[in-house]
């Protein structure tokens, strides 16, 4: 895989490393559909959380174990000093995990983060790789359906993220460009391609190993879930 996109680095890595402690406030709160998927895992079930945020669903089911791996270091020393979890930074795109490691897998609101179908497919082929034969991942996308979106064109979009004064984290990358509020408060852009229908499900098409069980739309996403049938050749 090429280098990361400008538009990932200015857009993504830097404004969430910035906002980190803010958007971990904000996001306290679980997908019922990936909670639900959680709490049907087997007992002693090795779980990874691929862009694990903040860690909000480490501890939905206490039976299983869960690891999570996020390439913003300030949203996994929220998940450390809030959820007490397992947490290692990585890319998402390369896992320092062996191929059939783990027994489930979910990335919620992740691929949306990345600037290209071939980033986009790459992103969950990794996910595949890490499974076992026969393990399954639910992955989560922000849908284009939704009010805040139906006045914007296209699907590659600049969202804003308005950041309380006194929020702002010390970031050891670059600090990312800001606006200025009419509070005063600083305002950074975060990409998103946001999806339609029948869009996710193409994409794992596109993967061999893999096969979608179950497919759908809730609360402004559109999610699949996949199990890996095989391993790359």
């Amino acid at each position: 895989m090429c280098e990361t996109p400008e538009v990932e680095i200015k857009n993504v890595r830097e404004v969430y490393e910035v906002i980190a402690s803010h958007f971990s406030e904000t996001r306290y709160k679980g997908w019922p559909k990936v909670e639900s998927f959680l709490k049907s895992l087997p007992p002693h079930a090795v779980v990874l959380d691929v862009g694990s945020g903040n860690g909000k669903y480490h501890n939905v089911n206490k039976d299983i174990q869960v690891v999570g791996f996020d390439q913003c270091y300030n949203l996994l020393l929220e998940a450390v000093a809030h959820q007490h979890s397992q947490n290692v930074q990585s890319d998402s795109l390369a896992l320092p995990v062996k191929s059939g490691f783990a027994d489930f897998a979910i990335s919620v609101a992740v691929i949306h983060h990345f600037s290209s179908e071939e980033r986009r497919v790459a992103a969950i082929q990794e996910i595949v790789r890490v499974l076992k034969i026969g393990g399954k991942a639910i992955i989560t996308v922000w849908a284009k359906e939704q009010a805040k979106f139906e006045k914007r064109e296209g699907q590659d979009l600049m969202v804003e993220w308005h950041l309380q004064k006194g929020k702002e984290k010390k970031s050891e990358i670059n600090e990312p460009e800001a606006k200025t509020g009419k509070d005063g408060e600083k305002v950074y852009e975060r990409y998103y391609h946001v999806f339609v229908k029948g869009e996710l499900e193409n994409l794992v098409n596109q993967i061999h190993e893999c096969k979608v069980v179950e497919s759908g739309f809730e609360k402004d996403n559109y999610y699949v879930i996949v199990s890996k049938v095989s391993e790359a050749n």
